[in-house]
């Protein structure tokens, strides 16, 4: 399942954010295109200073982890001061 995510940061300097999926089985995991990630459970990105940085986030799960034809999950994005937010979304399976 293919998602664009956007990270706005109001701060003068680059910031990271670190991403996760939470509610998934533990072997799905993510890959942003444009990057070296590739299959990772948690991927660090970096966003510009004073605007918003967009990233194409696919997320995978093996066949024999896919439980359900659609699962609900959530992103959760942490910053490195410690703040975090998470937003839903839902995994369709290959028959949705």
């Amino acid at each position: 399942n293919g998602f664009t995510l956007k990270f706005l940061n109001k701060a003068r300097a680059d910031r990271d954010f670190s991403l996760s999926l939470v509610g998934l089985p533990e072997a799905a995991r993510l890959t942003v295109q444009g990057t070296d990630l590739e299959a990772v459970a948690r991927a660090t990105l970096p966003a510009i200073p004073d605007g918003v940085t967009s990233y194409h986030v696919f997320v995978t799960i093996p066949g024999d982890d896919l439980t359900r034809s659609a699962l609900d999950f959530q992103f959760q994005v942490e910053t490195t001061e410690g703040e975090s937010v998470s937003h839903g979304s839902v995994f369709r399976g290959p028959d949705q």
